[in-house]
C-alpha cells in the first residue's frame, strides 16, 4: 500500500504548491515565472530533513 507520510516528494509538492498558491499567477507566463521561482525555494536542507522526517537513512560524507 502507498503511504504518502513516508514519500519525500509529498513533501515536495506540498511546498510548491503553497508558493504557487502565495504567487497567485493568473496566466501561462506568470505561472511558469511562479513554477521557477518555487524550485528555486527548495533548498537542500529541504531535502534532507523531508528524508530523514520520512524515516529514510541519510548519510552525507
Amino acid at each position: 500500500p502507498y503511504s504518502p507520510e513516508f514519500s519525500p516528494i509529498e513533501n515536495f509538492w506540498s511546498k510548491v504548491k503553497s508558493i504557487l498558491r502565495s504567487l497567485e499567477a493568473r496566466t501561462y507566463p506568470d505561472l511558469a515565472k511562479a513554477l521557477e521561482k518555487a524550485f528555486k525555494e527548495v533548498s537542500l536542507t529541504d531535502i534532507k530533513n523531508w528524508f530523514t522526517n520520512c524515516c529514510y537513512c541519510t548519510s552525507l560524507e
